[in-house]
């Protein structure tokens, strides 16, 4: 039997390959290792267990509080949770970013990403009622500025950013 959300929002996008929903406590495993890992470096981390924990209860939270968040990105055919990708808005309610991430090295390089990330963007335009969306990466985060590039972001410039130092920022336009 699934496991419940721990939002209470119906969400659910499905592409080829995945299936993107919220958050399930049964995903905090993989979370965690990822959050501990040297992964996080362009993303403010690694992160103590205890840090994890509630940044994973804020991934839940979100969803509770604006109606809208970080889908977990999971594999239709072995049903492991591979990462999260969908609009953040931090606790200050200012501007929706589009986030992304994979939780371990040896999903890069499938189309996890992007595939995870098309069918979110799309979703997310409808969701938060906004023209664009930013894109937040750390300047030596190839693979995501790659990706952002992909889902035909243009670069805005580069600013301050709160967890990362510096950070290239790509707007994603809604058709």
């Amino acid at each position: 039997m699934q496991e419940p959300d721990r939002t209470g929002v119906e969400a659910r996008l499905e592409t080829q390959r995945l299936i993107l929903r919220p958050p399930q406590e049964t995903d905090y495993a993989e979370f965690l290792a990822y959050s501990t890992s040297d992964r996080t470096r362009y993303v403010g981390g690694p992160k103590t267990d205890d840090l994890c924990r509630e940044k994973f209860d804020d991934l839940s939270d979100q969803w509770r509080q604006r109606g809208f968040g970080r889908f977990i990105i999971v594999r239709k055919d072995t049903g492991q949770p591979l990462g999260h990708v969908g609009p953040l808005q931090d606790k200050s309610g200012g501007p929706v970013e589009m986030t992304w991430t994979l939780w371990r090295a040896e999903h890069e390089g499938q189309g996890f990403a992007l595939e995870a990330a098309q069918a979110a963007l799309k979703w997310a335009f409808e969701a938060v009622d906004q023209p664009y969306l930013d894109a937040m990466i750390h300047p030596e985060n190839k693979s995501s500025i790659a990706l952002a590039l992909r889902l035909d972001g243009r670069h805005q410039g580069d600013e301050p950013h709160e967890h990362m130092g510096r950070c290239s920022v790509f707007r994603l336009v809604g058709t």
